[in-house]
């Protein structure tokens, strides 16, 4: 607000560019109107003048790309509310446009890249198909770590909020979003643990397929996308998915038998490239980071639970699908074979069991309720 005085007081907000004067009876009421008159307009020139000489931020257009499929609920009911809430509280400062499907770029594996080339400023991106570039998430794929998707996805904020997360110095990420653990999806009937020896099973990445491979199977990497066509061609037996992706990928439609056996999940990161983050305007980057972090992450997880519990109903009630709840004596073996993979994951990561009490320590925390 500036405020000018000369025998009168005028107002003028440079936001909203509004002028009020006060007391404009009083203004010709002194027997000097000319004078007077030709005082403000003087002034008020020179103001107009200033004002226009203030730099006009130009809005940003940014542009969002979902490579899933546009049916994936997580577009409409998250992502998609999540653009529209920065544009809308972002002061005219930025604009995003949501591209679902992939059209902008369908590859998993290159989501990355691509927004770090700029052709496009924001993507959802699985760091389990860069195995090389985060060293530490593999943990997150470990089996039975944790109960649910809110959990996953809480605790994978949290770590990278303090700091224990590499790899991402180059980026920045605005959630991360944990899936409920897998489970394996068939095309022929299995009842038993011992059905899935030999199996060729669709795995998400390295601990993932370590997993898979400590069941007896044989583990087959590729892109989620990928996994419908190939159960659908014989390529894959089955597929290790938790139930929403049964869904995004149309998995439900080509296997018929699910076997919960609780193998662990993958995670994602929604992410823009640091500088151009760093670059945009003050108001752009507060309501990225007010909608976003660890609130977002909740609400991704949420849906997660919420569509998981919601699928395996559908499938509980459809004669076409079978679902297999492990018998006592495969609880024992899964529950076994869980902590080996648990236990050659720490051997091998440095650090790894200093990062596994961390996210044991976060885990305590949020099941307390903090």
């Amino acid at each position: 607000m500036t405020k000018l005085t000369n025998h009168h007081s005028w107002e003028v907000n440079e936001t909203t560019m509004h002028v009020n004067l006060q007391s404009t009876t009083n203004f010709y009421s002194k027997g000097r109107p000319m004078k007077n008159l030709k005082l403000f307009l003087g002034a008020a020139a020179v103001l107009m003048v200033a004002l226009s000489n203030q730099p006009v931020q130009a809005q940003k257009n940014l542009k969002f790309n979902f490579f899933p499929p546009g049916k994936d609920p997580a577009f409409p009911k998250v992502f998609k509310p999540y653009m529209d809430q920065v544009s809308k509280a972002s002061a005219g400062t930025v604009k995003i446009d949501s591209f679902p499907g992939g059209s902008l770029g369908r590859n998993p594996r290159q989501q990355l890249k691509m927004v770090a080339d700029g052709v496009f400023d924001i993507t959802m991106a699985i760091p389990a198909y860069t195995p090389g570039r985060f060293a530490d998430r593999g943990m997150f794929e470990l089996p039975g770590l944790f109960k649910d998707a809110v959990e996953a996805s809480t605790t994978i904020w949290r770590m990278y909020e303090r700091g224990k997360l590499k790899g991402f110095e180059k980026m920045q990420p605005l959630m991360f979003g944990g899936v409920s653990q897998y489970l394996i999806h068939t095309v022929k009937p299995i009842k038993s643990l011992g059905d899935i020896k030999g199996l060729k099973i669709r795995a998400g990445g390295p601990v993932h397929s370590a997993t898979i491979k400590a069941l007896g199977a044989v583990p087959i990497g590729m892109p989620a996308p990928a996994a419908a066509e190939n159960l659908s061609r014989g390529v894959l037996d089955g597929a290790s998915f938790e139930w929403f992706a049964t869904k995004a990928f149309r998995l439900f439609d080509v296997t018929h038998y699910h076997y919960e056996a609780v193998l662990g999940a993958n995670y994602l990161v929604l992410v823009m490239d640091k500088k151009n983050f760093d670059g945009l305007p003050g108001a752009a980057k507060k309501a990225f980071m007010k909608y976003g972090q660890e609130s977002l992450a909740r609400k991704f997880g949420g849906l997660h639970l919420k569509i998981n519990t919601m699928i395996r109903k559908i499938a509980e009630k459809d004669p076409k699908h079978t679902v297999i709840d492990p018998s006592g004596a495969d609880v024992a073996k899964l529950a076994a074979i869980r902590q080996s993979v648990r236990d050659g994951w720490k051997k091998k990561t440095p650090n790894g069991a200093k990062m596994l009490a961390d996210a044991k320590a976060i885990l305590a925390e949020i099941r307390a309720g903090k």
